[in-house]
């Protein structure tokens, strides 16, 4: 029997949890049998959440509710609390106040068993009202991406396509993705980023989750931000930094370099925007890139000879 974790991190959500637990419940059976077990990490909630809690778990014996409750540590550290706690072989990731499709576990969690060089996959979504019943955009990947959703280093280094609120992934994986730097802006890139490694990331091109907007989404006030803006650089910075550091004796020469051609044109546009920002652009081993060259190289052939000529071999 394959046992499931779910975990989900919540503050003030009292009003859209019971949407969520009662989604998962309903989901369709699975070609075997599953097994099971929910764990609420709350970060703080003052609306009561705790006190429903005994409610909950009667009403839903069978996702076998866990709730722990924090202190306001924030997201990043719930979700390091709740995945240190998960036993399932394999995790999902959800929001607490969006739901899921009937169909989620049965279809990610079978592309997922159908690749077996895959360890984490992540789902299109579509995005709905405050009260579920209204659909504002159908398909992110659509919207977004054109339908083109990429899991190569080259183009998640970019723009991150993975919602984590989507995310599937085996426990085996959970030794490289936990735990999340507590610097960390957003967990999604982190994700996506980790999957890249030996080639680990799918997609299921199927909309399984519903995201709920209602004006305090705490994921959407992040893309919100300028896409340019220095807080936006300095966090994009920061994981990149952070994923070198955690797994650059992992990486390939071609991925090493594509991490530090991304960090040098991120530290140039943080310095355009702010000079003052005391960072300074990246200099590789045999001198700064020339600002002749400074233009976006998308074909990865093309980019592998940009990177060979001012990149010299890895030691």
């Amino acid at each position: 029997m394959l046992k499931i974790s779910i975990v989900i991190p919540t503050f003030n959500r009292v009003q859209f949890l019971p949407d969520m637990l009662a989604s998962i419940a309903r989901q369709e059976p699975f070609r075997e049998e599953v097994e099971l077990e929910t764990w609420i990490i709350d970060n703080g909630s003052t609306d009561g959440t705790g006190e429903r809690m005994d409610s909950w778990t009667s009403q839903w014996p069978l996702l076998h509710v866990h709730y722990m409750f924090l202190s306001q540590a924030g997201l990043i550290n719930a979700l390091n609390t709740g995945l240190k706690l998960v036993t399932g072989d394999y995790v999902f990731l959800t929001d607490s106040d969006d739901f899921w499709d009937p169909k989620k576990l049965r279809v990610q969690l079978g592309a997922l068993l159908s690749n077996p060089g895959k360890r984490i996959a992540h789902t299109d979504l579509r995005m709905v009202s405050a009260d579920g019943r209204c659909v504002i955009n159908p398909s992110l990947h659509a919207s977004s991406f054109h339908g083109i959703v990429s899991t190569r280093l080259e183009d998640v280094l970019h723009r991150t396509n993975v919602w984590a609120g989507t995310v599937l992934m085996a426990r085996t994986c959970l030794g490289d993705i936990v735990p999340f730097p507590e610097s960390l802006g957003s967990q999604d890139a982190w994700i996506a980023l980790c999957g890249t490694l030996e080639e680990s990331l799918m997609v299921v091109p199927e909309v399984l989750y519903n995201y709920r907007y209602h004006g305090n989404n705490q994921t959407l006030s992040l893309i919100k931000q300028h896409r340019s803006s220095c807080d936006g650089l300095k966090d994009h910075i920061e994981l990149l930094t952070q994923f070198t550091a955690r797994f650059g004796d992992r990486l390939t020469r071609i991925q090493r370099s594509l991490v530090m051609y991304r960090l040098y044109w991120l530290h140039r546009e943080l310095l355009a925007l702010d000079p003052r920002a005391g960072s300074q652009p990246l200099v590789t081993p045999s001198g700064r890139v020339p600002l002749r060259e400074r233009l976006r190289i998308r074909a990865g052939a093309a980019k592998r000879m940009f990177l060979a000529r001012y990149l010299p071999p890895s030691q």
